[in-house]
């Protein structure tokens, strides 16, 4: 004895529409910006401090101080890390400051561009504060990745909970 059962049915998928309002940036724009401090790292160099940053933080603020050359460091609850860079330091280093810059970065997306570093070997930074980090990669076998990311901000309520924290 054998039992079918022929069911019909009908699924019905419906998905909204948003409307997102994001700000459209042209690439000429952002190619067009005066970076105030450009630099060349291997990008070997650019992984380590990424991966040491993350030990602490989500975040690696990255500030060049005229004369004086570049620092990258991570803030957390469970300590620091901090990287003195000097122009001597690095001999490729190829360091321009034509005015002091800080930023903070998330590191969640500096991570995934190095992800290049078997295919390119050096990686040429611009920074310009207030403005976004461009990435200017050279791939060996010819070509470039131009990648740019935002500097992180922060939120009004967590600079209130900070300072807060910091007065009490």
């Amino acid at each position: 004895m054998s039992f079918y059962a022929y069911l019909e049915y009908s699924r019905k998928f419906r998905i909204t529409l948003l409307d997102i309002n994001i700000e459209k940036i042209d690439i000429e724009n952002l190619n067009a910006v005066q970076f105030h401090t450009t630099f060349c790292v291997d990008i070997a160099f650019l992984i380590q401090i990424i991966k040491d940053a993350e030990i602490y933080s989500d975040v690696c603020i990255i500030e060049s101080i005229k004369h004086k050359g570049l620092e990258f460091s991570s803030v957390g609850n469970t300590g620091e890390m901090q990287y003195e860079v000097a122009p001597e330091d690095i001999a490729d280093l190829q360091l321009t400051i034509l005015q002091n810059s800080c930023d903070t970065f998330a590191l969640k997306f500096l991570k995934k561009i190095t992800k290049i570093h078997s295919i390119a070997a050096m990686v040429d930074i611009s920074l310009r504060m207030d403005h976004p980090l461009k990435l200017n990669i050279a791939i060996q076998e010819g070509g470039e990745v131009m990648y740019f990311q935002a500097p992180r901000v922060e939120s009004e309520e967590n600079e209130d909970d900070q300072n807060d924290t910091l007065e009490g």
